[in-house]
């Protein structure tokens, strides 16, 4: 979890959160601006921010502001702020220092949104459009990040202090309950949805690997060895289109083949956080990558 200050920085394409131009060969990338925006009820510390989640559909921005006990609903288009207020909040200890936490992830669903909070260990269901709370449920563990899984209709909830990912049924309109637990040789860490395949990916973060799971079957189909170190991979990132994988480590990011990683050529990217896009608009336009581009092996270990 990130404490930020009370406000949020938003990169936004001129014309809104809306998808830029097709960047070809000889084109400028398209020009950007950043604003702050004020988030109500903020600290004099600050806010706990760690996922936020993009809505497409209603263009916004959910942020769930954890020591708040809110999360805020920020318009892509013209930066209006909605609150969404009364989620619980706990105050915890850690390394002697006390600290307040709530509501830290969000997740996109199919009219809804779906928001954990580590105050009470409990995901609920938010309107979408209304921004009305609808049904809650209580997990046997902490959350930490969410994924909606469209294939499956279910929320996935890597919970980390418990070495597993918490499976809930979202089928029902009316009502979340919990459906499954997989558990996991580590802490899950981080996480990418192929709904187009079925996959789940997550990083163990203390055993310094990255699983694929089959989300019908529940089971772990393949592990990769990032090689990130003692550190830990920690967000992962999926490009559907093309078919890749990237590991998020401390120093760099890697990159490896999601569907056949045995049949493509696995690549360690040495970038800064933030230009795995601007790598794979590059390589689709078959485009000369920036330096350095070092080539490494990606281990596979078999399931």
């Amino acid at each position: 979890m990130i404490v930020r200050k009370a406000v949020l920085l938003l990169a936004i394409l001129a014309t809104g959160c809306h998808a830029g131009p097709t960047l070809t060969s000889g084109t400028a990338p398209p020009v950007r601006t950043v604003h702050s925006i004020a988030l109500p009820g903020a600290p004099a510390g600050g806010v706990a921010m760690d996922f936020l989640a993009y809505d497409r559909v209603h263009h916004r921005v959910w942020v769930p502001a954890g020591n708040t006990g809110s999360v805020d609903v920020v318009d892509g288009v013209d930066g209006r702020v909605s609150r969404v207020e009364g989620f619980a909040t706990a105050e915890l200890e850690r390394n002697g220092a006390k600290r307040t936490v709530g509501l830290s992830s969000a997740t996109i669903g199919d009219g809804v949104v779906y928001v954990g909070n580590r105050g009470d260990s409990s995901v609920c269901a938010v309107g979408a459009e209304s921004l009305r709370v609808g049904p809650c449920v209580e997990l046997k563990s902490m959350p930490d990040g969410l994924a909606y899984v469209a294939a499956t209709k279910e929320v996935w909830a890597t919970t980390p202090r418990a070495h597993s990912i918490a499976v809930i049924d979202a089928a029902a309109g009316g009502a979340l309950t919990r459906k499954a637990e997989i558990p996991l040789d580590g802490q899950p860490e981080g996480f990418a949805v192929d709904d187009l395949r079925g996959v789940f990916f997550t990083n163990l973060e203390d055993k310094d690997r990255t699983l694929r799971i089959d989300v019908r079957s529940r089971r772990v189909t393949t592990t990769w060895l990032p090689g990130c170190g003692d550190d830990g991979p920690k967000g992962l990132a999926l490009d559907q289109a093309l078919d890749f994988l990237f590991v998020a480590c401390r120093d760099r990011v890697i990159e490896t083949c999601n569907n056949l990683p045995e049949a493509c050529a696995s690549r360690r990217l040495w970038l800064r956080w933030g230009t795995v896009r601007a790598q794979s608009i590059l390589r689709s336009r078959r485009l000369r990558p920036p330096e350095p581009f070092d080539i490494a092996p990606f281990r596979t270990l078999r399931p």
